[in-house]
């Protein structure tokens, strides 16, 4: 392997190989009910529009919810009533409704469960809080619904607010990313496309807290941008000049074959990339930052080649995956073997060779660190780290009998020897090459958590992922794999150490419609931990809850926001992917125990203007939307206190 002097903090950078073995941060609270709020209408005004929220600063606006996690968030209820005046308690402790007339005041409370760094599946901190929302600061103006025009405050301030829940939840070093996704924990699966065609999809993935940007590797040599549901025309990165690949006579396993972001790329703009070498065989790990002006581009003058593989003749076996490791925050690189079969130059078990490795670079020291962090494999070709407990999968392509998972719970040991090409998965002798040395020659080898054979077509393992997104929490600790050939799509759970509930999801999974999801060659994760899956034939698709169990701006979602003009709520296509065609908004009086009438329609999240009915004195209204795809599946609408499902009118919505 040849290493490359880089110019770097302080002076020279340099890749160093050594051939010897090596020595939802809280945002405060869950906002586990926002989604119902008391909503006061001014009757003097010229269209009855709901005021405004908040007049706070940092405040999205938008509809909060007051009830707990039973009544859905995509009812908001608009309220003649008197005006809310502060409660004397300490901050954010309690709200009282004045009651007209002087009646005895009332207490809206309920419990609240904080975000976590990934998702939901972290152990909840949960404490007793009243409080009515808008959460940011709890400052909120209210009209009298009769003369008078008062305006009640209802917190000293957003920044006493601010202060009181730093004490109570200290931020976690990543945002909370699950915040504004709804989750649907127990829902059917189903996969929906991502929009556009690719060339030979690889690889799909997102830098760290990107929340609206899919990348999307393309074997040939270049990197698509997805953006909030969009195919950028303009690639962010185009090396095919550079690149080996099947479009220039290359190899079917040559290409671009990696990409992973520095954790701190929205800082620094660091990535990496692992690709062929045009007019070669070797393989080149290569470093970028992006553009200064246009982040949706790369600039390709920071091009720095950090180390090139000499890989002998054979085209296949590059490996190719990159990842940095949650826990320790290196980039990992996996190698192939060097290719033909049965590792013919020993690379494997080699330990000055780089190929067969699992390698680990420091990519930020002076210079750059290097080590041989695992041996033995024969071509890793994808591997994943859990986000949430940072355990290593490796899928490690067989040979002519066995596909094979390895598992290494963190925190890992460098110098393990999984084994390769004395074991071809818990085999030995090796059953596809015959004896290569003996069985205990390896001391303690790491062998496959799970196999299978080539069998019903299977010929090359895809690894995936563990599942720690925010939209299925139920599927949370599932890892996700495949077969090339075969087409499956599988997924267990590791318990103490052992694969438990294994399941076949590939039925589950198809697309319908006549498409068909073959020749998987990747998944990939976006930055909220959602799970893609990557088809050869051009298409990326994402695994999502069939859409009658998702719910518009459902409980965690973003906010039904009734402005004093517009009126807006979650673009559920945009926060899916699930194709939809209208959303409709449904109106009741009272409580939301009652009939749902819709009274507006519309093919995006926008009611202009809003509805400019207005209640009854004292009265309620209550709404909440849907959204319907093409072939008229509707989303559900949610149930209300105590679980009841709401009910839909069957009349139409107006034109």
């Amino acid at each position: 392997m040849r290493v490359h002097d880089l110019p770097g903090r302080g002076g020279t950078r340099a890749a160093v190989f050594d051939p010897a073995l090596p020595d939802r941060h809280h945002r405060g609270f869950h906002r586990g009910g926002r989604r119902a709020c008391g909503h006061r209408l001014d009757p003097q005004s010229i269209h009855g529009h709901a005021l405004p929220l908040g007049d706070h600063a940092g405040s999205r606006g938008g509809c909060h919810g007051l009830s707990g996690r039973d009544s859905h968030r995509q009812l908001l209820t608009c309220s003649l009533r008197g005006p809310r005046v502060p409660d004397q308690a300490p901050a954010c402790r309690g709200l009282r409704r004045s009651v007209p007339g002087g009646g005895p005041s009332r207490v809206v409370s309920h419990r609240r469960r904080p975000r976590h760094t990934h998702g939901r599946h972290a152990d909840a901190v949960s404490g007793p809080f009243r409080f009515l929302p808008p959460a940011a600061g709890c400052v909120r103006l209210s009209k009298h619904s009769s003369s008078g025009g008062n305006v009640s405050r209802l917190f000293p301030s957003a920044a006493a607010l601010a202060t009181l829940l730093a004490l109570l939840f200290p931020a976690a070093p990543q945002a909370a990313i699950c915040d504004e996704i709804s989750d649907a924990p127990a829902s059917p699966l189903t996969t929906v496309r991502v929009p556009g065609t690719y060339l030979n999809p690889v690889f799909v993935g997102a830098p760290p807290g990107d929340v609206t940007r899919l990348f999307i590797v393309e074997q040939d040599g270049t990197i698509r941008i997805v953006k909030n549901g969009a195919l950028l025309p303009t690639a962010f990165l185009d090396v095919s000049a550079l690149t080996r690949s099947p479009a220039d006579g290359g190899d079917n396993e040559e290409g671009l074959l990696g990409l992973a972001f520095h954790p701190d790329y929205a800082a620094n703009g660091i990535f990496f990339i692992y690709h062929t070498a045009a007019g070669s065989t070797d393989n080149l790990l290569v470093r970028y930052t992006r553009d200064s002006a246009n982040p949706d581009l790369a600039d390709t003058t920071t091009r720095q080649v950090i180390m090139t593989f000499p890989h002998p003749s054979f085209g296949n076996h590059n490996g190719g995956m990159l990842a940095f490791a949650p826990d320790d925050g290196h980039l990992y690189v996996g190698t192939g073997d060097g290719g033909s079969g049965c590792d013919p130059s020993g690379n494997a078990q080699n330990p000055a060779s780089p190929l067969g490795k699992l390698l680990r670079l420091d990519v930020d020291a002076v210079p750059i660190s290097l080590e041989t962090w695992a041996l033995g494999l024969r071509n890793p070709w994808r591997y994943s780290f859990d986000r949430l407990s940072s355990d290593l999968y490796i899928a490690d392509v067989g040979q002519n009998q066995w596909e094979e998972i390895d598992y290494r719970p963190a925190p890992r040991s460098p110098g393990e020897n999984y084994a390769w090409v004395l074991y071809e998965g818990t085999h030995c002798p090796n059953p596809s090459c015959g004896s290569s040395g003996a069985c205990n020659s390896i001391p303690n080898p790491i062998l496959p958590i799970l196999e299978y054979s080539h069998t019903g077509g299977a010929c090359s393992i895809t690894g995936g992922y563990v599942y720690r997104g925010c939209r299925m929490s139920g599927l949370s600790g599932r890892y996700f794999y495949a077969d090339f050939c075969a087409a499956f799509i599988k997924s267990f759970r590791v318990v103490a150490g052992a694969v438990t509930d294994l399941r076949d999801q590939t039925a589950e999974l198809a697309p319908g419609g006549g498409a068909a999801i073959n020749l998987i060659t990747s998944f990939g994760e976006d930055a909220r931990g959602e799970i893609y899956i990557a088809d050869r034939g051009g298409e990326i698709y994402k695994i999502v809850p069939i859409l009658p169990n998702l719910q518009v701006s459902g409980v965690g979602a973003a906010p039904f926001s009734p402005g004093s003009s517009d009126w807006t709520w979650e673009d559920l296509q945009a926060t899916s992917g699930h194709p939809i065609a209208q959303y409709h908004v449904y109106r009741s009086p009272g409580n939301g125990s009652g009939t749902f009438d819709c009274v507006f329609q519309n093919t995006v999240n926008l009611w202009p203007g809003g509805d400019t009915s207005v209640p009854p004195p004292g009265a309620l209204f209550s709404y909440l939307v849907t959204g319907l795809n093409s072939a008229g599946q509707q989303t559900s609408p949610g149930t209300g206190t105590g679980g009841t499902p709401r009910t839909l009118s069957a009349l139409p919505c107006p034109p």
